[in-house]
């Protein structure tokens, strides 16, 4: 291969799930005020998922492990 990527042709591009994923749904279930833990590692998926649902968040330290996220509008 020499280092290349093989480039092809004619291959289909498959349907989507349709499925909004989790954190999307989540956020378009609360309602301003509400709240959830979410563990640090992974906070960075928070504000993309969040654009997607249209929602404003704001996050805190809960402990070492986890935010808390807030729906903020």
């Amino acid at each position: 291969m020499n280092g290349a990527l093989k480039i092809e042709k004619g291959v289909p591009i498959p349907e989507g799930s349709g499925r909004k994923g989790v954190l999307v749904s989540t956020f378009e279930a609360m309602k301003v005020g509400d709240s959830f833990l979410f563990p640090t590692k992974n906070r960075t998926q928070l504000a993309l998922y969040a654009e997607r649902a249209k929602v404003k968040i704001i996050t805190r330290a809960a402990d070492e492990e986890n935010v808390r996220v807030w729906r903020v509008k």
